[in-house]
């Protein structure tokens, strides 16, 4: 309890930097890591997840642990699999941000863990976010073809309120690496966003199909207007500096 506890605490600390003091832990971690309990799986999972969390770099862990979750999926409850799984999640995402590109397969292998254990089902739905890593992962492995079955198989899932939107965006991301530009600015045109980070990416899509297809005098006029749209949402906070320099570059 004390090691589960620990792990949602570091997962929290790396979101909002904050500070938790958590007592006997140093004691019980010496314990894991001199062996006291390797016979007890659970207290395994959770000491190697803690670890990811804790020391970002601490390979071999990660690795410990992602065994050790394949095969707790059958003894698991839901509830703890799926903590348990996001925490792996977490851990790849911080090491893809290093530009350790490595981790994309990791954490494809995870969300389809996830996805074959129905982990990500909140009420018979599958989160939007959830849906578009998966696109965003299987497409930079280059995985086409598992991406298209994906959106096929599990955009029903997705909450109705967005699941059109989600859908056009994600297989407008899967006709752009295909290089069909003209069929991504058909499923793009005139679609209106209500998720502003959304829109975003269409639009940077949208920049990528004109500047392949070098059409530059649509380019153009279409910086002039992203860039009036990024001013415009103050919601953005720290976004806005990353689109206003791609905005700034793709002029040059």
């Amino acid at each position: 309890e004390m090691l589960r506890t620990a792990c949602l605490a570091a997962s929290h600390s790396a979101v909002y930097r904050a500070d938790y003091q958590l007592p006997y832990l140093g004691v019980i971690l010496e314990d894991c890591a001199a062996g006291r309990y390797d016979h007890v799986p659970l207290v395994r999972l959770y000491f190697h997840s803690y670890r990811c969390l804790s020391e970002p770099n601490a390979t071999e862990h990660f690795f410990a642990y992602k065994q050790l979750l394949s095969e707790a999926a059958s003894w698991l409850p839901m509830s703890d699999f799926r903590n348990v799984l996001l925490f792996g999640i977490n851990y790849c995402i911080r090491r893809m941000n290093t530009d350790e590109l490595s981790f994309l397969r990791e954490a494809l292998d995870l969300y389809k863990l996830g996805l074959q254990q129905e982990t990500f089902l909140e009420n018979g739905f599958l989160s939007r976010f959830t849906y578009k890593n998966i696109v965003a992962i299987g497409l930079n492995l280059n995985e086409i073809a598992w991406t298209k079955q994906f959106i096929e198989t599990y955009t029903h899932l997705l909450a109705p309120e967005f699941r059109e939107n989600y859908e056009r965006f994600c297989r407008a991301k899967v006709l752009f690496e295909e290089g069909n530009y003209e069929q991504v600015q058909t499923l793009l045109h005139n679609l209106v966003f209500e998720d502003v980070l959304l829109e975003l990416n269409a639009r940077l899509l949208l920049l990528k199909v004109y500047f392949e297809r070098s059409e530059w005098r649509f380019l153009e006029g279409f910086l002039v207007a992203f860039e009036r749209f990024v001013n415009r949402k103050k919601m953005l906070a720290y976004h806005a500096p990353n689109y206003r320099n791609i905005i700034q570059f793709t002029s040059k």
